[in-house]
This record gives C-alpha cells, structure tokens and sequence, in this order.
C-alpha cells in the first residue's frame, strides 16, 4: 500500500549460516506477520490481516 510504511513489522535475520538454521528464520520471518508488532500496527492503520497484497 503505497500510503503505508511497513519497516520494521517483520523480523530480521541477518548471517544466517547451514540450511537448518536458513529453514527456521524464513519460517520465524513469516511467522511474525502475526507477531504483536505488525497486528497492532494493522489494526492502527486500518490495514487489512487478509486480502491485501502483503499477505
């Protein structure tokens, strides 16, 4: 949405070494499309959970 800034919702991983570890931060990384930080921040700005095109 181009009104809207998402910086900082999501999780970051960064030197991520081995596939195992790879595997869990790509899975951590979408899992915090749920976390408090980018829900509260949906709901704020009246951005849909579902439907839209980042989720």
């Amino acid at each position: 949405m181009p009104q809207e800034s998402f910086a900082g919702q999501l999780e970051t991983f960064l030197n991520v070494k081995g596939f195992e570890n790879v595997e869990r931060s790509v899975i951590q990384c979408y899992a915090s499309l749920w976390g408090s930080r980018a829900v509260t921040y949906r709901e704020r700005n009246r951005v849909p959970h579902r439907g839209s095109r980042w989720l």
